[in-house]
């Protein structure tokens, strides 16, 4: 298995779009691409990615913090939070999940995203 499986989560079309994209040109395996929390708990478990790059903000029961929480109880992998909600009580539901990495800004700068997918998948 390849260290360099990702999962994406999020619920916008073009940001998953976006995301592939990188990933892809970067040489990286996204392995799916999941638009809730119960869909990515579910591929998370199936497919065992290396890293998961998880909106906070979701449509449905559960957020990405949540489903993030779930994923980490059944196994670790490190987990890039992608979100444009900066607020102080997200970031601190968020921090709950060690260790947590964030890119904070939608849209994303791609030098800030290869750099925080290379650390993590270091650690």
């Amino acid at each position: 298995m390849s260290g360099k499986r990702i999962l994406v989560v999020d619920d916008e079309a073009i940001t998953l779009m976006i995301l592939e994209t990188c990933l892809d040109d970067w040489g990286y395996e996204v392995i799916g691409v999941a638009m809730s929390a119960d869909q990515a708990i579910s591929m998370a478990i199936e497919q065992r990615p290396n890293l998961i790059l998880m909106d906070i903000t979701l449509k449905g029961d559960k957020d990405g913090i949540e489903a993030t929480h779930t994923i980490k109880a059944i196994f670790e992998v490190p987990v890039i939070f992608v979100t444009a909600h900066v607020d102080h009580k997200t970031i601190a539901r968020a921090e709950g999940t060690p260790p947590p990495s964030y890119i904070l800004n939608k849209p994303f700068r791609d030098a800030d995203l290869k750099q925080m997918v290379e650390m993590a998948l270091v650690q």
